[in-house]
């Protein structure tokens, strides 16, 4: 009888223990909820590499709270869930299987005019060329793989331009 009231004991100790780790995580996501939506950039990556996918999503999450990281590997499957006016940055693989970065940045550029775009390849590309073909478009960067992740959170901080976000 005592090793059965111990046991509850524990258990119920056990159950405090992890409604204290739900109550904190709950915290938590309620401070991020009161942050607003305007103090959050929205990027979408994609790639047909699931492992550079999660590499570039846990890198930028990890790096701040203020980047929320959707990710796709399909660009088919990517225009027909695409959100217009949502994303902030689109990173694109130019490389990918049914249809290359620049068809889908084009496409996804007839439903959204004001998202920003970097492509990313482990080639080079002119990106002065590509302006040229697709004048007065929000392509603003390269990004080579492998890219390290300071170089790569460097160059999507500056393409989101957070010190004009910042009043």
């Amino acid at each position: 009888n005592n090793s059965i009231h111990l046991w509850h004991w524990n258990s119920s100790k056990i159950s405090k223990s992890a409604d204290s780790i739900f109550d904190k995580q709950k915290q938590n996501e309620f401070k991020r909820i009161n942050l607003g939506e305007h103090q959050y950039k929205t990027i979408l990556i994609i790639d047909d590499e699931p492992d550079i996918l999660y590499t570039l999503k846990l890198a930028l999450e990890n790096s701040s709270e203020k980047y929320r990281v959707h990710t796709y590997n399909n660009p088919l499957l990517l225009l027909s869930k695409f959100k217009s006016n949502y994303y902030d940055l689109l990173l694109v693989d130019i490389n990918m299987p049914f249809m290359n970065g620049f068809e889908l940045s084009k496409k996804i550029l007839e439903l959204d005019l004001n998202i920003r775009i970097c492509f990313m390849s482990t080639g080079e590309i002119n990106l002065s060329a590509l302006r040229d073909v697709y004048p007065g478009r929000s392509m603003g960067c390269f990004i080579k793989k492998p890219i390290k992740i300071k170089n790569l959170i460097r160059l999507v901080e500056t393409e989101l331009d957070w010190e004009k976000a910042k009043v």
